[in-house]
């Protein structure tokens, strides 16, 4: 099977595809290692710049997510919290 060839469109293909986040636009273009700018789709959560390799998850497990969806994912939620 040949290798895939990662441009903007590939990119841009897998992450609204395969993720439920949106491409906004490509920062750099550089294959597997091109910067890109995403939105997880949360209204309250702004656009973030990645590294495509770190996003789709060839550097760690997950991958690179929005970082304000992760620290509402680990917050733990008591009363007190809630209140605030």
């Amino acid at each position: 099977m040949a290798r895939k060839i990662w441009n903007e469109i590939t990119i841009k293909e897998f992450i609204e595809n395969e993720t439920n986040y949106k491409f906004i636009s490509m920062v750099e273009l550089n294959g597997m290692k091109s910067m890109i700018l995403v939105w997880c789709g949360n209204p309250n959560h702004k656009l973030y710049r990645v590294r495509f390799d770190a996003f789709k998850g060839t550097l760690k497990k997950e991958g690179t997510r929005c970082g304000q969806c992760k620290r509402e994912k680990d917050t733990i939620w008591t009363e007190d919290k809630i209140i605030e």
